[in-house]
């Protein structure tokens, strides 16, 4: 008599605490457990904004250790915990849906990292701000979402674009490679385009010789240490008819010149002037750096009131 073979499927315990070490989620899936899956989701997603809301109002530490100590972290080696625990329960055979199996899992995970590319490279990418050049405007440690098609979509690596869809606009916060070190990215205000005369004396931006207005607003508090401890005024800046805020610092000299913009380049300023390393600095901003336009500030441990607010 023939006897037919069976394969037993059987769920290990420590394949499913190594596949939590890298993911609760994952290893939710390998275990069938697709509702369990759902809910380390959205525990990740609460413990990072009630990890980032802490952080705002002072009571969770901030830097390096915060991370060693965020909410995340909790929740990731109860997850270990938990994985360990239903491989356990499980018998000889196991019997799960589709996605508990190899080719399940590799399916879902291929199909969340294409789809994460192709937002990335095609639609917004998140951004972190480095420094306080843009105050106060964008303040340092916020992150922001670019919109990377306002300027035409491009085939990743290559940064050639394929559908061309516009150009910056004088005013416009974009994210740029540099054109010293193109693995570093930076984000400034365009105030030169192509073919203009830009100066800037006396701490006034001057465009094709004419002056742009400025409005003083008062002194600023929150400033940058610096060591002549100089305190910034705010004052209000007219490049288009929608104004912006920028920082000039008493004591501080400015940077005088004038250049003429080549074609197919721009040029940028920090919006708080007297600690920005930009344009009068490098030099132009190639069209081919480009990266996109700033679009919002999605979360900012400086003030609540920032988090999912448009930039201009």
């Amino acid at each position: 008599m023939n006897q037919v073979a069976t394969i037993k499927r059987i769920r290990r315990p420590w394949v499913a605490v190594v596949l939590a070490i890298l993911s609760p989620i994952i290893s939710m899936l390998y275990l069938g457990r697709g509702k369990r899956a759902l809910m380390y989701i959205v525990a990740a997603i609460v413990a990072a904004i009630i990890t980032n809301f802490l952080q705002a109002i002072g009571f969770w530490p901030k830097g390096e250790f915060a991370q060693s100590v965020s909410l995340l972290n909790f929740v990731w080696l109860f997850g270990i915990f938990d994985s360990y625990e239903i491989a356990k329960k499980y018998g000889e055979e196991f019997h799960g849906a589709w996605y508990s199996y190899w080719y399940g899992v590799a399916g879902i995970g291929f199909g969340l990292l294409i789809s994460i590319i192709l937002f990335r490279s095609f639609l917004y990418e998140p951004f972190r701000i480095p420094s306080g050049s843009m105050m106060p405007t964008l303040m340092p440690g916020e992150y922001i979402f670019v919109n990377k098609y306002i300027y035409g979509l491009k085939i990743p690596l290559f940064n050639s674009v394929i559908v061309d869809v516009g150009t910056p606009e004088r005013g416009d916060i974009i994210v740029f490679r540099s054109p010293q070190d193109p693995t570093i990215k930076y984000v400034f205000r365009v105030v030169g385009m192509p073919g203009d005369h830009v100066g800037y004396v006396n701490k006034i931006l001057y465009i094709n010789n004419n002056p742009m207005v400025q409005n003083v607003l008062g002194p600023y508090g929150d400033y940058e240490p610096s060591s002549s401890k100089a305190i910034s005024e705010v004052r209000e800046e007219y490049l288009s008819m929608a104004p912006h805020k920028i920082l000039i610092r008493y004591g501080v000299d400015s940077i005088n010149g004038e250049v003429f913009v080549p074609e197919n380049h721009y040029f940028v300023l920090g919006d708080n002037r007297d600690a920005s390393h930009d344009s009068r600095f490098w030099g132009f901003v190639p069209e081919t750096n480009l990266i996109g336009k700033v679009a919002l500030v999605w979360w900012s441990d400086q003030s609540l009131r920032r988090a999912w607010t448009h930039v201009e």
